[in-house]
């Protein structure tokens, strides 16, 4: 069964909706899916299912514009927190940023021939494994 889209949804709720109160009396019954509904319950069925589709792109239009603050202020933040460091690390020295839970720039280990050999042993097994 292929997905319908919320417009046809919407249509077809509307279309049943005034069809039924033309072809049929409040009080009449009939057996649908199972249960015995009046006209109004059919009707009352539909105008809920589009109360819900509504409800659905408002919660949904409400969580992008949520994403889009957030994602607004992420990126106000990390320009700060860019700055910051930097003015830590010249203002009271790299020792102090464990305090504002930022890790110093890890040192290099020695670059020596016996570790250049190591990287390149390891860079040519792992193109092999590839």
């Amino acid at each position: 069964m292929s997905k319908e889209s919320t417009v046809t949804k919407v249509q077809r709720a509307r279309k049943v909706a005034s069809g039924m109160k033309k072809l049929f009396k409040a009080t009449d019954e009939m057996i649908l899916a199972g249960k015995a509904r009046t006209r109004d319950e059919v009707i009352d069925l539909f105008t809920s299912h589009v109360a819900a589709l509504d409800e659905r792109d408002r919660r949904y239009q409400a969580y992008l514009a949520a994403v889009a603050a957030e994602r607004a202020l992420a990126k106000q933040t990390n320009a700060v927190w860019l700055d910051l460091r930097t003015a830590v690390k010249s203002l009271r020295g790299a020792a102090q940023l464990p305090k504002l839970g930022m890790k110093p720039h890890r040192k290099p280990g020695p670059r020596t021939v016996a570790s250049k050999l190591a990287g390149v042993q390891k860079r040519a097994a792992k193109k092999r494994q590839r």
